[in-house]
């Protein structure tokens, strides 16, 4: 028999008539097509199997122990399957065809039949299928593409805000605050810090001087000792960015913040003089273009904070709400 290929797919065959299960088995049709055929004898063992194992196509007969081939239609259809259902149905039973049609049947055969005829139908509904989950993709895939670009828009929108912020603000003491919280707001962050190096050379340390969301132990005398979260000193002598996330992460003593962080260098004139920090306090890496826009961001920010404008930091100045801690306003005036 010369018939076009079938795509390869799982066929669902429900049924209890032996002699129609003997004549599928014994055809040669469907392994020629790369089809595989799972026979069951009863609506409710479909049922199971349908939910045990995706299938491509059913076929299932008029005639069944338990329940009809109506039955089965309406369960696929409970159970939100887009899966067709191809009635076996005999001459003399066109009102079950009828009835299953309109119930969502996609197709039927009227038995006994030909090879050459089952294999046309199963054919033509696995093309049918095939195009039906191509296009559902393609909607989702738009789906998605939408929602990025909205997300997008709105991140972008956040990065302008961050922009103005850093121009339209001289003062430190007003800017760093609202910068942290514009920035965990960015790319959807839950803590985030901004550390400056005070001194020159082998003695220079870096000191807190703004946070958003920290606990009280880690910034409780932030304006007497050095900052130290493990690895901000190492993006500040890289001038690297670093994206780290567990099991790596618990290796330094930040990690009791949250469970993936962004650390981000603040750099002017070929020279690394300070550090924002975020995290994420859930497992969710951020991606390239959220480490891109934080980058963008933490420039902006560094062209205001350059070192010949920067004096001695004080992080007991706080931020409102007590969330955030800038540096010596003096310096502003």
């Amino acid at each position: 028999m010369n018939t076009a290929p079938l795509a390869r797919g799982r066929l669902l065959l429900v049924t209890h008539n032996m002699d129609l299960l003997r004549a599928f088995a014994e055809s040669g049709w469907a392994p020629e097509q790369d089809l595989e055929i799972r026979p069951v004898h009863s609506v409710q063992e479909a049922i199971l199997e349908i939910t045990r194992r995706p299938y491509d196509l059913i076929l299932v007969d008029t005639r069944l122990p338990d329940l009809s081939g109506r039955d089965l239609i309406a369960a696929v259809q409970t159970l939100g399957r887009t899966l067709p259902v191809v009635l076996i149905a005999r001459k003399g039973e066109e009102h079950d065809i009828v009835q299953a049609l309109r119930l969502g049947a996609a197709d039927f055969i009227l038995w006994p039949t030909s090879e050459a005829e089952v294999a046309q139908v199963v054919r033509r509904n696995l093309e049918r299928q095939r195009l039906r989950l191509a296009y559902q993709e393609a909607v989702a895939q738009v789906r998605r593409m939408r929602k990025d670009a909205r997300r997008i828009e709105r991140q972008l929108a956040g990065l302008q805000k961050i922009a103005r912020l850093v121009s339209d603000i001289p003062r430190r003491a007003m800017l760093l605050p609202q910068f942290m919280q514009a920035l965990v707001g960015l790319i959807q962050a839950q803590r985030a810090w901004l550390a400056l190096r005070v001194g020159q050379g082998e003695q220079s340390t870096l000191r807190l001087v703004s946070y958003y969301n920290l606990p009280p132990g880690w910034v409780k005398d932030a304006a007497s000792r050095a900052w130290q979260d493990g690895l901000s000193e190492l993006v500040l002598l890289s001038g690297e960015s670093l994206l780290i996330q567990r099991p790596a992460l618990e290796k330094f003593p930040v990690h009791v913040l949250g469970q993936v962080a962004l650390l981000l260098p603040l750099r002017w004139a070929g020279s690394t003089f300070g550090v924002v920090g975020v995290m994420r306090t859930t497992a969710h890496p951020f991606t390239n273009l959220e480490q891109r826009l934080a980058e963008v961001a933490t420039a902006l920010l560094a062209g205001h904070l350059r070192p010949s404008a920067r004096s001695t930091p004080n992080p007991q100045n706080r931020g409102p709400n007590g969330r955030g801690a800038d540096g010596d306003e003096a310096a502003d005036q």
